[in-house]
């Protein structure tokens, strides 16, 4: 095994969304085994099908602690295997993509001298990368520090808690053990690069964009082709 991507799930549905499918072809594709830690009770028996037709590997996790008790289940299964990868990727649901070459992204981050690669670098309210995508050298993952991190996570109920402690406490944790951090896109202001500044990620062909920032663009549509058609259905129009 050379590649692994552990993909943590979340759906509201007992399916897993067209979405995802398409995520992770796209990383199949580039020789990633892939393992979908999924907090979700997957009963749809196609999905779970079309799954196994990828070549994916489907764990059910308690949903409890967000994506990073996910992650710890699927890695800490994956133990054994984290000797003989050459990269390992985390990698969660809330983002849609690729919408560009997730070679060439892919690429960038394996070129980095950093030891870990995230797809943002927010300073809101403090400098971490964005926990929706890391990119790990062998030297984190084979760590002793690496896996302990995983070994006494803990999960917390609420997702301020687990923004607080995980999101931003692994940031600090990694670079306390002396491991580089870089990112594809550093935030250039206060704000959550990911949720503000969708568009000028799209112009650095980022690949994957938050679902929140898709679904309120849908909305927003929508509600244009709505108001247009209510302005031609009046008299006169």
């Amino acid at each position: 095994m050379g590649k692994l991507l552990l993909y943590a799930h979340y759906s509201g549905t007992a399916s897993i969304d067209g979405y995802v499918f398409h995520t992770l072809q796209h990383f199949r594709a580039l020789g990633y085994e892939v393992v979908v830690a999924s907090t979700s009770e997957v009963r749809d028996k196609a999905a779970r099908a079309r799954l196994e037709a990828l070549g994916c590997q489907l764990r059910l996790i308690p949903n409890i602690g967000y994506d990073f008790y996910a992650w710890r289940c699927a890695l800490l299964e994956q133990r054994e295997a984290l000797g003989t990868l050459e990269s390992l990727v985390l990698l969660n649901s809330s983002v849609h993509g690729p919408f560009f070459s997730l070679a060439d992204f892919l690429s960038f981050c394996e070129s980095q001298a950093a030891d870990v690669v995230g797809a943002t670098l927010s300073h809101e309210p403090r400098p971490h990368l964005q926990s929706y995508f890391f990119h790990f050298k062998p030297r984190v993952f084979r760590s002793k520090a690496f896996l302990d991190y995983w070994d006494t996570l803990k999960p917390y109920a609420d997702r301020q808690s687990t923004i607080d402690h995980h999101e931003l406490g692994f940031s600090d944790y990694l670079k306390a053990c002396g491991f580089d951090l870089a990112a594809f896109h550093t935030a250039h202001d206060s704000q959550n690069p990911a949720l503000k500044h969708p568009y000028l990620l799209m112009r650095k062909r980022l690949p994957f964009l938050k679902l929140r920032k898709l679904r309120k663009a849908r909305h927003l549509l929508l509600q244009a082709r709505l108001r247009l058609h209510a302005l031609l259905l009046q008299p006169g129009c």
